[in-house]
This record gives C-alpha cells, sequence and structure tokens, in this order.
C-alpha cells in the first residue's frame, strides 16, 4: 500500500471527491442560467443548447482516451493535466464575451473532465485496499456523484439570481488551484504502463463515442431523419467499425477486449448506462414538468429536487459498507427495482400537480436507485481488474453515463413529442400548449424509462453469474 497513513488516506479522498464533484456540477450548472447568458452575450437560441451539450459532447467522447492516458503516463499526472485544462477553461467561459466563445470554453472544459475523471476511481484502486476500505471510499465517491448534478441547478440558479452567471465558472478557479496545490502532496503517482498509445484506436474509438453524441444531442434540433443525424450516426457506426478492427489486430490495444470476459465488468458498464439514461432523462423531463405544467420558478424546480439529493447521498454511504456483507448483484437489482418504482410513481403525474403524491415519492426512489447502483456498479467496474487496466476500465465506467443521459434524454423526449403530436391529432380542437395533452406525453417517455429499469435489472443477472463462476 503507497498510502499507509489513515488520515492522509482521508485527505486523498476528500480531494478526488472534491475533483469528481466539479466535474459533475458542471454539467447541469448552466441550465438555470441560460436565459441571463442569452441576454448578456445575445445568445441565439438554437444555439443556447450547445453551452450544455458542448461539455458533455468532449467530455463523454474524450473519457476512454483520458482513461487509457492515465495507464500509460500516470494517473496522478493526468489528473492533474485535467485540471488545469479545466481550470483554464473556466477563466475563458467567465471572460467569453460572445455566444461561440463560450460555447468552445465549455468544449475545452469538458476535455479537462474527460481526461481527470477516470483517475479518480483508478486511484481509489491504488489508496484503498479492495473489500471493506474500498467499498466505503466508493460508497462516499458514489454519494459525490449522484449528488452532482442536482448541486449543478442549485448552484447555478442561486449564483445566477446574486452575483452573475459569469461566477458559475469563475468559482472552478480557487477550488482548480488548490487541488492542483494539494495532488502532488496527497495523491500518489501510478505506476506507468510502459506501452505506446494506440493512436489509431484513439482517434477511431473517440471519434466514434464524439460522432453519436453529436447525433443524440442534435437529433432534436435537425430531425431523427435529417441528413445530418443519419449521416453522423452511419461516421459513428463506420468508426466503430474500424475501432474494433484494430483494436483486434494491434499489439497494444486501447481497449484490451479480455477484461469484459469479466461478466461483473460488463454488466457495470451496462448498469453505468441505464443509470445515466435514467438519472438524467428523468430529471430533465420532471424539470420540464414542473416548470412548463406546473409553473415552479426556477429556484424552486431546483429545491425540489433536495430531498432526492438527501436520500442518495445518506443512501450511499450505508450501501459502500452493507455492499461487504451482501451481493454486488442483490443492490444493483435492488438499484434498478427502486428506479421502475419511481418512474411509476412519475406517470402518475397530473395538470394540477401533486408533488407529494407523484413527484416527491417518485425522485426519492429514484434517488435510493441511483445510490444502490452507483456504489455496487462503481466496486464491479474495479474488482479483479488489472491494475495496468484500471484507468481504461474507470473510463469506459464513466463514459456510460455520459452517453447515457443523451441517448435517455433523446429517445424519450422523443416518445413524448410523438405521444403529444398524436392526441393533438385526434383532438382537432386540442391547443398546443394544452397542459393535459403534454402530461400525456411525459407520462408515456416514462413508461419506456421503466423498461430502461427492467434491461438495467437484467445486468443484475449477469453479475449473479459471474459471482457463481
Amino acid at each position: 500500500m503507497i498510502i499507509q497513513s489513515n488520515s492522509r488516506k482521508r485527505f486523498a479522498l476528500i480531494l478526488l471527491c472534491a475533483v469528481q464533484f466539479m466535474s459533475l456540477v458542471d454539467t447541469s450548472i448552466v441550465q438555470m442560467a441560460i436565459p441571463s447568458i442569452q441576454q448578456s452575450i445575445n445568445l441565439q437560441p438554437q444555439l443556447s443548447h450547445w453551452v450544455l451539450t458542448g461539455y458533455a459532447v468532449t467530455c463523454g467522447g474524450f473519457m476512454l482516451l483520458g482513461g487509457r492516458m492515465g495507464d500509460l503516463w500516470g494517473r496522478r499526472r493526468m489528473l492533474s493535466l485535467g485540471m488545469a485544462l479545466f481550470t483554464l477553461a473556466s477563466i475563458w467561459a467567465g471572460l467569453a464575451g460572445y455566444g461561440f466563445e463560450l460555447i468552445l470554453a465549455r468544449g475545452v472544459q469538458g476535455l479537462g473532465a474527460a481526461i481527470m475523471i477516470p483517475s479518480v476511481l483508478s486511484l481509489i484502486t491504488i489508496i484503498f485496499s479492495e473489500g471493506y476500505e474500498r467499498n466505503r471510499a466508493l460508497g462516499l465517491l458514489g454519494t459525490i456523484s449522484a449528488v452532482g448534478f442536482t448541486s449543478g441547478l442549485i448552484a447555478g440558479g442561486f449564483l445566477t439570481d446574486t452575483i452573475g452567471w459569469r461566477f458559475i465558472f469563475f468559482i472552478n478557479v480557487p477550488i482548480g488551484v488548490l487541488i492542483l496545490f494539494l495532488a502532488p502532496r496527497l495523491l500518489p503517482e501510478s505506476i506507468k504502463v510502459h506501452q505506446p498509445l494506440d493512436v489509431p484506436g484513439a482517434i477511431t474509438g473517440t471519434g466514434s463515442l464524439i460522432a453519436i453524441l453529436f447525433a443524440l444531442t442534435t437529433g432534436d434540433l435537425y430531425g431523427w431523419y435529417s441528413i445530418i443525424t443519419f449521416g453522423l450516426i452511419l461516421l459513428s457506426l463506420f468508426l466503430f467499425i474500424m475501432f474494433l478492427v484494430i483494436e483486434k489486430n494491434v499489439r497494444y490495444p486501447m481497449v484490451p477486449f479480455h477484461i469484459f470476459t469479466q461478466r461483473s465488468f460488463t454488466g457495470a458498464i451496462i448498469a453505468s448506462f441505464i443509470f445515466g439514461s435514467i438519472m438524467g432523462s428523468s430529471i430533465y423531463i420532471t424539470n420540464l414538468y414542473m416548470q412548463n405544467i406546473l409553473g415552479y420558478r426556477p429556484s424552486m424546480a431546483a429545491i425540489a429536487f433536495l430531498p432526492q439529493e438527501f436520500m442518495t447521498m445518506v443512501c450511499a454511504i450505508f450501501i459502500g459498507r452493507w455492499a461487504v456483507k451482501s451481493r454486488i448483484y442483490k443492490i444493483l437489482a435492488g438499484g434498478m427495482i427502486s428506479f421502475g418504482l419511481g418512474l411509476w410513481f412519475l406517470t402518475n403525474i397530473n395538470p394540477e400537480g401533486g408533488y407529494f403524491t407523484t413527484i416527491l415519492p417518485g425522485t426519492l426512489l429514484i434517488g435510493l436507485g441511483a445510490a444502490m447502483v452507483l456504489v455496487s456498479g462503481s466496486i464491479a467496474a474495479t474488482t479483479r481488474i488489472q491494475t495496468e487496466y484500471q484507468g481504461v476500465a474507470s473510463g469506459l465506467w464513466n463514459t456510460g453515463p455520459q452517453i447515457g443521459t443523451s441517448f435517455g434524454i433523446a429517445t424519450l423526449m422523443a416518445v413524448a413529442s410523438t405521444r403529444t403530436r398524436s392526441l393533438q391529432n385526434q383532438s382537432h380542437s386540442a391547443l398546443m400548449d394544452d397542459p393535459s395533452i403534454w402530461v400525456s406525453g411525459f407520462q408515456a417517455a416514462f413508461v419506456v424509462g421503466i423498461i430502461f429499469a427492467g434491461i438495467g435489472l437484467c445486468t443484475a443477472f449477469i453479475l449473479y453469474f459471474a459471482s457463481e463462476k
């Protein structure tokens, strides 16, 4: 064990949780600030979504490459490099004078996050011994991961209303500088893998991820049958096939396929994708329902998610301890069942409201499911994986929620829109702004979310058979 002192381990864990928290908060912190940003720098409405998705595309697209770079060149080094890039991009975003500049800065922020995030999980596997000690650490990290998105909503609304939208970026600067100062003093450096970087695999693999993320984020804007969207999907498929061919024949692949022979790891990656598709889309659609149908102010809608955040924070800590005594597949199965029950409550939303009867129990159950899936999945994703591949394993684990969120929002919103148009065609007197029609669309979307949870439940059986092998 590289770090012997328990107190130093705790400080190292707090530092790693801070890195994880910063990167996740920035996925959502700009949502509440979009109207202020549009007025301040004359950002065109059709470009405003890129302030959100620009970060998500580069973060998700380069995550796998960032994880492999950590394996080859040192995880602490990559964490520091990513944090430096993230901090500089935050300054750039805060000083941006026009829309395109802000979008570029957000893309660089996402690149910095993609480089540093995989090192967080892989460094935990170095600092903490496998078993009870590591599971407790992963429980805390799971807490931070689950609450980061909601915290971004709350922080974004508060900072924008008080001191201005630019400070949602400037606040990263002192924290980033402090992390860069403490990282070499608290974190160990991993043993570098002496292999060349698989450049063709990196280009095709990263390009495939970026292309599919672009397709998922632009499909609703340009249409799912448009040349742009269809072309991006074909490009992603072509690059992915090339990636598979390269990885099969190259001596030192970026993604060694033999790690997928660990069925527990495969189940964990599927679970991370399901987690993103349910968590991201449920928050997105519930937020639309509260603001557009119930008339909640942005700050009130953000506060409405606080019980969910609190549920996840408390439960993840206890689940990390419970994981030592219980099989991982049982916890994962419980998480997917909790997701399904939470989404079932949300299918009962209505135009007259009902926060305490539908939204609150639904979001609480989803929060419980998030804690269970994140903790059990992160344990399964790191157990029995060779040290030299921990970085790429972490990259794959963290890529899952990014793609899952984009896929979930795109799919569920497409279902909601299709259902809404169908009801409008059936009732010629229905107005476009009829709340009952939009609510029916949201209900149909949540039903599809339940199907996602059912697919996620099947991953628990993958872990079950892996544990019995």
